[in-house]
């Protein structure tokens, strides 16, 4: 007896098993669809074929693509349209509310510098998922930067750094809360997953994206450049001296911070997370 079910964009079958039922349902896209299951790209190609088989077995129409088992539903697209190239394209039952933020627990983490250090800071911050090279991307960066006038925080996530050399300038730790750190970060170096690219902007704070070559991430460090909020580089071959003239160019050049505090705006602007309550269909 639910009064509403909510399904991640990717539980296609679950999706296609509430479509037989009576109950409200919403669809949680969690990045920008037009990268994430762009129409006719390769995800949905690779997803489109055994999702109509689920969906033939329990008596749904197949769909063309990935979109329309979305647009059965209001769907919430935690982001902005800044960050979505295909925004105008999308069905009219996406709604985009902005990124959704975790509410976490202080961590209890304290800088180490004085507080009267004025060097800038930078924050390294790669993806906590095992499928890619992250410790790669950590050593090249605190190398690149190891001889910078920056503050260095990384954070390795799942990443095994066993052996990773310390620079003098940088402070390694597993994990702190982006909201306790990015207001005080000139710089993030990034894998350009979703929810470190938005916190960023969020923030006001322009991006280095190292983007594995998987999901959003092109897209997202694509999109972050075209809006002038950061810069591109390749994730697996990029050196730790390519790096360094990335964070340097930002730290010079004053455009894109300022690109990054207008979609710090917009991002503030997002109806968030309360739009879900009126939306057609999810009213008693």
């Amino acid at each position: 007896p639910y009064d509403v079910v909510v399904v991640d964009c990717l539980m296609l079958g679950a999706l296609a098993a509430v479509e037989n039922t009576s109950i409200p349902v919403v669809v949680l896209i969690h990045s920008s669809p037009g990268l994430m299951v762009p129409p006719g790209g390769p995800l949905e190609r690779l997803l489109l074929g055994p999702v109509n088989k689920v969906r033939t077995a329990i008596g749904r129409a197949a769909i063309s693509s990935i979109w329309e088992a979305w647009a059965h539903f209001p769907s919430l697209c935690t982001t902005i349209p800044e960050l979505d190239p295909l925004a105008t394209q999308v069905p009219a039952s996406f709604e985009y509310v902005g990124p959704i933020f975790e509410r976490l627990p202080p961590s209890g983490w304290r800088a180490p510098w004085p507080t009267d250090d004025s060097r800038p800071l930078v924050l390294v911050s790669f993806s906590t998922g095992r499928a890619w090279d992250q410790a790669s991307r950590i050593r090249r960066t605190l190398d690149g930067l190891a001889n910078s006038r920056c503050r260095v925080l990384a954070t390795t996530g799942m990443a095994d750094v066993t052996g990773l050399a310390l620079p003098e300038n940088a402070v390694l730790v597993q994990h702190v809360p982006h909201a306790e750190i990015l207001s005080e970060v000139a710089v993030t170096v990034t894998h350009a997953g979703h929810g470190t690219v938005t916190a960023a902007l969020a923030h006001g704070v322009p991006l280095v994206c190292l983007p594995n070559q998987t999901s959003d991430q092109p897209g997202l460090a694509a999109q972050v450049a075209a809006l002038g909020a950061g810069l591109v580089l390749d994730g697996e071959s990029a050196t730790a001296a390519d790096i360094a003239v990335a964070v340097e160019k930002i730290l010079t050049d004053g455009s894109y911070t300022a690109a990054a505090r207008r979609l710090a705006e917009v991002i503030a602007a997002a109806p968030g997370a309360q739009v879900a309550a009126p939306l057609p269909g999810l009213v008693a």
